[in-house]
């Protein structure tokens, strides 16, 4: 008996649940009973002294599985963590025991020492969904027990659970997907506090948007639309099977980009032309939900757009947040209203309440302060920031003096006149930037500087101060609720509410500063692009550092370029390449890319060779085979040989991919021009001929050649080449025969954590090599599903090959002659390779390769490379299949 049960005090209300299950434990006990038991006992030894010694009660043990039960969520995620360590740590007699561990709380009842309850279920069901080593919880439980060291695995549905619920891993080990229903695409930012008084207004936007394409939310700054908007999102996504997608429109800067910026917040990479052709197209089939969050400063850009998606007649649709509405025809609107404030139950004295706990864990409402908490809230017109930021301040101020100190500053700034609800915001930030000491107006001035976010050195960077200056005052800031951290996985970063930074934006322009700290802004992200130097390929490392500040690139490079700097405007592109390329956003680059290779030529000849190698990148990337010929063709022209020998190199490697055996002329011309002055052609000259033989290798079926290269390719430069050819010389592995080689070598893409060159695709194969048919089919179908979107164009050639793959795998050449006949040439070399091989055991050698000449033509009706074709195909597939 647990001493829970002894003092008969059981936790009860709301209640934490951990359950755990040890992983393949049905195998372990097959293969030898004996080793088995005795390695459950030290699993059940460490399972329940962990639990007890942390407050838990455990109250079932079926087999190797246990649940238990906290009062407190703290105590259940400190269980879980001890008990992980100690399983990790164990010497085992029989086999080594993996444990997954699942954990939600919410209200339960407790009889005769058993828990009932959805609750019971959920939290059963969140444990399920995980792996051995794994430790999964959801929100409600991150939020109650304050741990931060967590990975935001996104929104899932779970088998038997009604509602999605947003998951979080423990730490950050790489595991493998969820085991759940079917992963719902979204990308909702996390709220990372409670929605409070806003259910009924969720109910009537569902229940609008059920009838109507197009929801506005409009209300001024402060009032919670976001908020509204991603509540509304996540209750929406078993609704959308095609996705709820959330696009920020906060950083853009004109209506002509809102296009970019939505292609970007679906995850969709463009190719040449209309962006907004290219997105209705993509909408066209689906049943999407899309969130336009922010939309007033680009009104009449978002307006276009959304007024031609609703003209397709589609399923999708739209749900914006404005402080106007559009105007256009079907628009239904919902004016978010101020919070009640009126008694200690209402919406507006439960969020300070809940936020002025979160500062100030000892904070209470009593009898004696709930009177003048609800006269704060109603001072400041029930609007949810301005609540917020005043609950921030119970660390420093007790309820009357917060009163007293609104009504000071709202006698100041009404003059009689009756304010406006903005007027309240204002006032509010006024008398919060007030309160603040010098040295603190000044930073929090300078955030105002920064778009989408920043990290503690971005700050340091445009203040001119030191670190640990910084962190006290983002520390304090952050404590009054003018700064939100908004960490990305691996990386601390942090960001201003839409409304806040305008604020301070404002105020650094009033202070006459800013100049400097743009210019400050523009040399920080200048000095980290140029890390290493200048190069003609954009540096892995640097792309790393920096893949979370695109905007913040794109922002530096206006300043630099509308003040003339044009060395600066292309050392930062050219140097910042690799932070485009790992966060799939390669389409913004180009149009500052070509506005900068227009005043480089004269300036800066060498310069101008990095930008027309990166644009000739961006073309492949992109699949726009008609510019790559022409910047190829500007390389080979230039003054610098080292470029001239590049521009004939990656001539060769166009060719190398479709047309094998073509290359030799090119490469000798490339050969011919000699070793010129050093310039920043060296860091890639050596690697473009490498690719253009491993290219020719995989295409000969020379896998041990290619898989050599690949190699040595990837250990020579830590390049965007590195990760494609890591995945390169996994898939040359698994041409070899050597399955288990190719899973060890794709483990290492882990490191990039990319939403391609995952090794989705290589797991597949893999698996049909080792005869593991079922779990092959579970990757080929995930890694077609994502190619179908058509985020990734040059995905869907690869999907086909493997898709037809499977088939020959199954037997059914037929089929498989038919997809492989539909794809184009591969997104990798080693993906080409795979295919010429698969032709020959199929016998269609020749004519697979005749038709593959004909698509890399400039004019070829099947879009670049024949992406246009080989997603049709794919998703006629898919369907057949019933796997759309």
């Amino acid at each position: 008996m647990s001493a829970l049960e002894r003092l008969g005090v059981l936790p009860s209300g709301t209640v934490t649940f951990l359950f755990t299950d040890v992983q393949g434990s049905t195998r372990l006990w097959a293969v030898d009973k004996d080793a088995m038991s005795a390695s459950l006992l030290v699993h059940d030894a460490i399972l329940r002294g962990a639990i007890e010694g942390s407050g838990g009660y455990v109250f079932t043990t079926a087999g190797d599985s246990f649940a238990a039960a906290f009062g407190r969520a703290s105590d259940a995620v400190r269980a879980a963590i001890e008990s992980q360590c100690a399983l990790s740590d164990a010497v085992w007699p029989g086999p080594a025991l993996k444990v997954r561990m699942g954990l939600h709380l919410g209200e339960a009842e407790e009889r005769g020492g058993d828990y009932f309850g959805p609750v019971v279920n959920t939290a059963a069901r969140v444990e399920a969904a995980g792996h051995g080593g794994q430790v999964l919880i959801t929100e409600p439980v991150r939020i109650a027990s304050g741990v931060t060291e967590v990975t935001d695995l996104g929104v899932r549905t779970l088998r038997d659970v009604a509602e999605p619920l947003r998951l979080f891993q423990l730490g950050a080990d790489t595991f493998s997907p969820l085991r759940v229903v079917d992963p719902l695409m979204s990308n909702l930012p996390v709220r990372p506090t409670r929605l409070i008084g806003r259910e009924n207004e969720v109910a009537r936007v569902r229940g609008l948007l059920a009838v109507n394409r197009l929801v506005t939310i409009t209300a001024v700054g402060g009032s919670g639309k976001t908020r509204l908007a991603i509540a509304v999102g996540e209750a929406e996504l078993p609704h959308h099977r095609s996705g709820v997608w959330f696009v920020d429109l906060t950083s853009v800067t004109n209506g002509e980009e809102v296009p970019s910026a939505i292609a970007n917040g679906l995850g969709l990479n463009l190719v040449a032309g209309d962006a907004s052709t290219q997105i209705l197209t993509f909408l066209a089939d689906k049943n999407a939900l899309l969130i336009l969050d922010n939309c007033e400063h680009v009104i009449d850009g978002a307006a276009v757009f959304v007024e031609a998606l609703l003209a397709t007649n589609g399923a999708s649709r739209v749900l914006a947040t404005s402080r106007e509405s559009f105007d256009l025809d079907g628009e239904r609107t919902i004016v978010l209203g101020s919070l009640d404030t009126d008694g200690a139950d209402s919406a507006g004295v439960r969020l300070f309440v809940d936020r002025a706990t979160a500062v100030a864990p000892e904070f209470e409402l009593t009898d004696t302060n709930s009177a003048t908490i609800s006269a704060i809230c109603g001072r400041l017109d029930g609007m949810p920031l301005a609540i917020e930021l005043a609950a921030a301040r119970v660390t420093v101020m007790n309820p009357d003096e917060l009163l007293a100190g609104l009504d000071d500053r709202f006698q100041l700034l009404s003059g009689g006149r009756r304010r406006s609800r903005q007027r309240t915001l204002e006032a509010t930030l006024d008398w919060s930037y007030d309160l603040l000491d010098p040295g603190e107006q000044r930073v929090f001035r300078a955030l105002g500087v920064f778009v989408d976010g920043f990290d503690l050195d971005a700050v340091a960077g445009v203040t001119g101060l030191d670190r640990h200056r910084v962190t006290g005052h983002i520390e304090t800031l952050q404590a009054k609720s003018l700064v939100v951290r908004a960490d990305r996985r691996k990386a601390t970063r942090f960001r201003l509410l839409e409304t806040v930074k305008a604020y301070a934006e404002d105020r650094l322009v009033d202070a006459g500063e800013a100049g400097i700290i743009r210019d400050r802004h523009s040399a920080h992200f200048h000095a980290l692009a140029m890390a290493e130097g200048r190069k003609a390929w954009g540096s892995l490392d640097v792309g790393l550092r920096l893949r979370h500040d695109c905007s913040n690139i794109t922002r530096a490079f206006e300043w630099a370029a509308d003040n003339d700097r044009w060395i600066t405007a292309g050392e930062l592109l050219t140097g910042s390449q690799c932070t485009y390329h790992l966060d799939a956003r390669m389409i913004e680059l180009a149009p500052a890319l070509a506005r900068t290779s227009a005043h480089t030529p004269a300036l800066d000849p060498d310069l101008h060779g990095c930008v027309t190698l990166q644009r000739w990148y961006l073309a492949i990337v992109l699949l726009d085979i008609p510019s790559a010929l022409v910047q190829a063709h500007e390389l080979t022209r230039s003054p610098l040989s080292d470029f001239r020998s590049t521009g004939w190199a990656v001539t060769a490697f166009m060719s190398a991919f479709v047309q094998p055996g073509t290359s030799d002329m090119f490469m000798t011309r490339a050969a011919n021009e000699g070793v010129g002055p050093p310039s920043s052609g060296s860091d890639v000259r050596s690697l473009i001929p490498m690719v253009v033989h491993q290219t020719e290798a995989f295409n000969r079926g020379d896998f041990a050649r290619a898989r050599e290269i690949s190699h040595d390719v990837a250990r020579a430069s830590r390049t965007s080449m590195m990760p494609e050819s890591v995945e390169a010389e996994a898939l040359a592995y698994v041409y070899l025969g050597e399955p288990e080689n190719s899973l060890a070598t794709v483990e290492q893409l882990g490191e990039f954590d990319l939403p391609f060159l995952d090794g989705t695709q290589v797991r597949a194969l893999a698996h049909l090599t080792l005869g593991d048919t079922e779990t092959a089919t579970t990757f080929v179908r995930r890694f077609a599903l994502r190619a179908a979107t058509g985020v990734f164009p040059a995905e869907s050639n690869d999907a086909m090959i493997v898709l037809a793959t499977l088939a020959h795998h199954q037997h059914d050449d037929d089929t498989a002659r038919r997809l492989l006949m539909s794809a184009g040439p591969g997104r990798l070399p080693a993906s080409l390779g795979g295919a010429y091989h698969l032709a020959a055991q199929l016998g269609i050698t020749q004519d697979y390769a005749a038709d593959l000449a004909t698509l890399y033509q400039p004019d070829s009706p099947h879009g670049g490379m024949g992406a246009t074709r080989s997603l049709s195909a794919l998703r006629a597939e898919l369907a057949r299949r019933g796997w759309d």
